[in-house]
């Protein structure tokens, strides 16, 4: 099977000019870009080295974006509740419209209709999928790559007395091949 590092560079192309290649499930189709440049994320090293201020490298239109965005703002290196995580996600989605400027991006996600009716997830559900994405480095979808290149992941630990997970945004690794994941919340 491939791995992210094998199709890298041809993911790094622009997309019309990227060429097709065979998935796990035999399907042929354009890799996407799970990764910055290395140039972007030395620069993006070099201030949060500078300053203490983490660089998020998200899109600012995105959950991804949110979810890191809130980690840092509570503090990184450290562990935060799923609560409040989720309460500085709302507050930092309902700044930001959506590409129409018609609903904010948390009106967006939480009116999401799920694909599956009878297994999708409630919002709670929905947020620590996106936790748990973030920390895939495997594969060919690699949602956390950019944090990797940062030297920096999402971990998950033990829930809570509400069963609830704690969030921590990690930044004390000092190379990308130290950066491990920890989820001990769910098992993927």
């Amino acid at each position: 099977m491939l791995s992210y590092a094998q199709i890298k560079l041809e993911a790094s192309k622009p997309e019309k000019e990227r060429q097709k290649i065979l998935t796990s499930k035999g399907i042929r189709r354009k890799p996407r870009r799970y990764h910055m440049t290395d140039e972007k994320a030395k620069e993006l090293r070099k201030v949060f080295k500078e300053t203490g201020v983490f660089q998020n490298p998200y899109k600012k239109r995105g959950v991804s974006y949110a979810i890191v965005q809130s980690l840092i703002e509570l503090g990184i290196d450290k562990k935060h509740s799923f609560l409040d995580v989720k309460k500085k996600i709302k507050e930092i989605m309902s700044g930001i419209n959506d590409k129409n400027g018609n609903r904010t991006l948390w009106d967006v996600f939480v009116n999401k209709q799920p694909i599956n009716r009878i297994t999708g997830k409630d919002i709670n559900g929905r947020i620590i999928s996106n936790f748990i994405l973030l920390q895939r480095l495997s594969g060919l979808h690699v949602y956390g790559f950019k944090l990797r290149q940062l030297y920096t992941c999402i971990n998950i630990y033990c829930p809570d007395e509400y069963g609830l997970p704690l969030i921590k945004l990690n930044t004390q690794f000092n190379n990308e091949d130290e950066v491990k994941p920890i989820n001990e919340f769910v098992k993927t």
